[in-house]
């Protein structure tokens, strides 16, 4: 909240005006680079903490695959056997059903990404378009590695497990 001043001397500043400056910094690319800062409570210090840019998460929206490959759906199960947890990793390709799953001790983007390169060893078709959930299994090394191999990565939008139906309705049978 800005604070009035008693001078006569100093112009007041609006709130909506300070936004519009920033904004048109922004854009114009004088800012430095994303940073968010913290006010420490007991010393009153500012600390500065570099934030990174996200993913640009692509949606399917009204895409329709046509072919084989043209949209394979990924997801994960949690499977607790004799106190074990194993992590089964389970894909459905959308047009033929074509189903495959491999099982993991540890859940993360190394082991999708390894999930991913044994998938293409083992589908009669190349994989053009894949959709996942958000699930941070899928970020970084899996979703570096889709662009690598020239695969489309859809998202799904947060808390719609029916857009990624094939796979979940796999994964209730399995």
């Amino acid at each position: 909240m800005l604070q009035k001043y008693e001078l006569t001397d100093v112009a007041l500043v609006s709130v909506s005006a300070v936004g519009r400056i920033i904004t048109g910094l922004q854009k114009r690319g004088s800012l430095p680079d994303r940073r968010q800062l913290f006010c420490m409570a007991r010393t009153g210090t500012l600390v500065s903490k570099h934030s990174k840019p996200q993913v640009a998460e692509l949606r399917r929206g009204n895409y329709m695959p046509q072919k084989p490959g043209d949209l394979v759906q990924i997801d994960f199960v949690v499977k607790i056997i004799n106190g074990l947890r194993r992590y089964v990793v389970s894909t459905v390709d959308y047009r033929t059903s074509f189903a495959f799953s491999y099982g993991y001790t540890a859940l993360s983007s190394t082991s999708t990404t390894d999930f991913l390169v044994k998938l293409r060893q083992v589908t009669p078709f190349t994989i053009r378009r894949m959709q996942t959930d958000n699930g941070c299994e899928f970020y970084k090394n899996f979703h570096n590695a889709c662009t690598e191999m020239d695969i489309v990565h859809f998202w799904n939008y947060p808390r719609t497990p029916k857009a990624n139906g094939r796979i979940e309705r796999y994964d209730r049978t399995l």
